[in-house]
């Protein structure tokens, strides 16, 4: 598998320089491929390097790519008209007040701290306003079709590399590094190679394609490739994706053959999923049908979520029992590992909301979400509630769902990362002037 390591990566690398030539914005999508990573043999994704003692991760990098970008896109382009929500630049605002605020209550918490440590913490925490009003900065320089062509070049790099990764499912040798799991069949599970913009080429594809013998393929792909994840939070974000899809083409569709040809394509596409997966792997599929079983006929009673759950309450526990913590402000920005807080979770950070809420407090908690809630609600305003078709604000309102769901089942901060925050930034330029020409 040598020549596929270095053959995807060039493939990916040309078709994204032959579609900047056309659309200049797809520029952005090169430091987008860091997220990528190992799906298309780029060990970046965990990147990390010192510069004068301060620790410089991968999220950083793509932030100083992107910020490249615009400063040369800026040069070759006039900012366009929009109409942004002042709810959700307001809650962007008071985030990073708060952020600043739990600076010098950091600080006041761990004095013996060394200042570096408490100043590469609050950086991670700052990505999220920063990569906000960069992604804001990029898109107002461009057009909604410029927009949709640049999203389209992200789906289209995914689609390279989702039948990697369904290879890789299958336990097929297709990657040379550590799997995360490998059930006795023989199937892997993997996180490290699956392809984080999965969602949003899933979204894009069924906004924008037409609807013909290769878009079923390439949604067959997409669908399968979401399958072999095996993650329930995944395939039950895709299926949110396409409910919305059947809501927006019944809202705005004319005619009764309109409005019912989405809703029957979908579900012809999860029945073409399905069929897919049982005839190239049957036990993949029986796999997966026994893990959704626990959800359907447990419910809450699944260990899986029971975990997600257990994290919730004893980060909130943490916070109310010890006397040394503040339930609104958390215990500092510093983290878990610094202090003996540590051995909460034992190491096991599966659901982001329980870790953060020990480290903000319920005030951050807040703070993140309201800016989630914000955003959503303008997506759906824009799209399902609007009184005319707007596929930006529909894709943008599909890429919301994923950044609602995965804080509560993915660890980390992962999800603060620039590519995270994208979606966010999206959803406010999606209302601009008619005579915009977008």
């Amino acid at each position: 598998m040598s020549i596929l390591k270095l053959v995807v990566p060039l493939v990916v690398f040309f078709y994204i320089l032959s579609r900047y030539k056309r659309n200049s914005l797809n520029l952005c999508a090169f430091p987008l491929m860091f997220y990528l990573g190992k799906n298309i043999y780029l060990n970046t994704e965990f990147m990390s390097y010192y510069f004068a003692g301060l620790k410089i991760s991968s999220a950083d990098i793509v932030l100083i790519c992107l910020s490249l970008c615009y400063m040369y896109l800026r040069n070759n382009a006039s900012t366009k008209p929009y109409r942004p929500s002042k709810s959700v630049y307001a809650a962007i605002v008071i985030y990073g007040i708060y952020i600043l605020f739990q600076v010098g209550y950091t600080y006041l918490l761990f004095e013996d701290v060394p200042e570096t440590d408490i100043i590469f913490a609050v950086k991670d925490y700052l990505l999220l306003p920063a990569s906000y009003i960069l992604w804001v900065s990029i898109f107002r320089l461009f057009s909604h079709s410029q927009i949709l062509d640049f999203l389209h070049t992200i789906a289209f790099c995914t689609l390279i590399a989702a039948p990697l990764y369904i290879l890789s499912g299958l336990g097929l040798p297709i990657y040379p590094y550590e799997k995360y799991l490998v059930y006795s069949s023989g199937l892997v599970r993997d996180f490290l190679t699956l392809p984080k913009y999965i969602i949003l080429a899933i979204a894009y594809y069924l906004v924008c394609r037409r609807h013909n013998i290769s878009w079923m393929v390439i949604m067959a792909i997409l669908i399968i490739c979401a399958l072999f994840s095996f993650t329930r939070w995944v395939t039950g974000t895709a299926l949110i994706v396409l409910v919305l899809l059947m809501i927006d083409s019944i809202i705005h569709e004319s005619s009764l053959i309109s409005k019912l040809k989405l809703p029957v394509l979908a579900i012809f596409m999860l029945l073409v999923g399905y069929l897919g997966l049982s005839l190239v792997s049957p036990g993949a599929l029986s796999h997966f049908s026994d893990r959704w079983g626990e959800v359907i006929n447990k419910g809450a009673k699944t260990s899986n979520l029971l975990v997600r759950q257990e994290y919730l309450l004893t980060g909130y526990r943490t916070l109310t029992t010890n006397l040394d913590l503040n339930p609104l402000f958390g215990r500092g920005l510093l983290k878990l590992e610094q202090d003996s807080y540590r051995t909460v979770y034992e190491g096991r950070f599966d659901s982001m909301v329980g870790r953060q809420l020990m480290i903000l407090g319920i005030v951050g908690i807040i703070c993140i979400f309201s800016i989630i809630l914000f955003a959503t609600l303008r997506a759906l305003r824009f799209s399902i509630f609007s009184g005319e078709f707007n596929p930006l604000a529909l894709i943008a309102l599909m890429i919301m769902v994923e950044v609602i769901v995965a804080p509560f089942f993915s660890p980390g901060i992962m999800w603060m990362a620039p590519a995270r925050i994208m979606p966010i930034a999206l959803v406010q330029v999606i209302a601009r002037p008619k005579k915009d020409g977008a």
